[in-house]
């Protein structure tokens, strides 16, 4: 949700990611999350880390954050699963297994993002030297991270990559709000 500017206006509420970010980029063109000519190519990007490096992710944080929700929500979303949405978590080997896979999805990303480092950027965010949309979706998955699973999730992904994902939760940091 974004105030509005004018008093006596209605708020300008977006649920979809795109959808807001390109809101953002029209809104606020001081702050452009999509360097020039590179809409296309991030939305791509964002899609891959959606439907591919984020799949093994899933069935780790989906009933954690179950979890979180009042017990009104809870009962809402278990009456709408088929079959009933599993109130327990995963157990500690498939667990093991899952954020192994995790792991190797997030190892393939920071290969991927060293090709960015000296002379063509600082080999931390997607787009070179400056945070750009790609950025915002993996933090955006560090920050789910973060604050559902701080003791596993976060432990061990603060760790991958000599760090690399820390280092990128902190150039993110000025962007976040303060929950």
């Amino acid at each position: 949700m974004d105030p509005p500017r004018v008093p006596g206006y209605q708020p300008t509420v977006l649920s979809n990611a795109n959808t807001i970010a390109e809101y953002l980029e029209v809104t606020y063109p001081a702050r452009p999350v999509f360097p020039e000519g590179s809409r296309a190519l991030q939305v791509i990007f964002v899609h891959y880390l959606n439907d591919v490096v984020l799949k093994p992710l899933l069935p780790i944080m989906v009933p954690l954050s179950h979890l979180r929700l009042p017990e009104r929500s809870q009962a809402h979303f278990r009456a709408g699963t088929q079959p009933p949405m599993p109130g327990h978590l995963m157990p500690g080997p498939q667990r093991e297994q899952a954020w192994h896979a995790v792991k190797e999805r997030f190892d393939f990303l920071a290969v991927v993002l060293d090709k960015n480092t000296n002379p063509d950027g600082d080999g931390v965010v997607t787009m070179g030297r400056e945070l750009s949309y790609a950025d915002f979706a993996i933090c955006s998955v560090l920050i789910w991270v973060e604050r559902i699973a701080p003791h596993d999730g976060w432990a061990r992904m603060r760790q991958w990559s000599g760090g690399r994902w820390v280092r990128l939760w902190d150039r993110c940091r000025d962007y976040m709000d303060v929950m």
